[in-house]
């Protein structure tokens, strides 16, 4: 769960494993933390699952060196895929990119713009943050603005001892209406790759 540090109260960190108890809504959950039962968001939760190597920050870039190949290619396919992992570069880079092919609307139950005062930033980390911030406006990630809506950055410590930028759009989320997609039943999706042979997986480098 992303919960307020002991020592700095204004920062946030993944503590836990905690139970969830119980669904409340669509949205939030009861979790048992040590014999209390409290309500959070799901965007407060994350799945206990293994850890994922820590990536680079949002300017580095990633080669075919980072490639791993499996030992049953030959020497002839790694050189294959070494040349598809070179032509196809960006595509293996640390570097997010952006989608311009749809925009994404959310829907609000309100007209009424949902705003909240800036959190305060530590001075120890107010240049950091002013770094990343610069950063992600460079790579076309986020862009000035000044909308009637607004909610606060928070600045959570991240395993490898850098930082990440999120934002805590909970009074947001309160009044986005939500789009409910039938998904597909697991048994019906794994029989139906009965006779593949090749699958992939995508690890996506970052998310905004």
């Amino acid at each position: 769960m992303l919960l307020p540090r002991d020592l700095n109260k204004l920062l946030v960190q993944w503590k836990g494993p905690f139970e969830i108890v119980a669904t409340v809504g669509i949205n939030d959950y009861r979790i048992n933390m040590g014999g209390k039962e409290k309500t959070f968001h799901a965007n407060l939760l994350k799945g206990d699952c293994e850890a994922l190597p820590e990536l680079g920050g949002w300017g580095s870039e990633e080669t075919d060196n980072g490639l791993k190949y499996g030992d049953k290619l030959t020497l002839d396919q790694r050189k294959q895929l070494k040349v598809a992992a070179l032509t196809y570069s960006s595509f293996f880079s640390d570097r997010p990119g952006t989608a311009s092919t749809k925009e994404h609307c959310i829907e609000l139950t309100s007209s009424t713009p949902a705003r909240q005062r800036p959190y305060p930033v530590p001075y120890a980390m107010r240049q950091t943050l002013r770094y990343e911030l610069r950063e992600m406006e460079d790579l076309g990630v986020i862009k000035k603005s000044s909308p009637p809506y607004a909610s606060p950055v928070v600045v959570v410590k991240k395993k490898n001892g850098t930082n990440r930028v999120c934002i805590d759009y909970r009074r947001l989320n309160k009044l986005t209406i939500s789009t409910l997609n039938p998904g597909h039943h697991r048994q019906t999706f794994f029989q139906g790759m009965e006779k593949d042979q090749y699958f992939s997986k995508i690890d996506l480098s970052i998310d905004y």
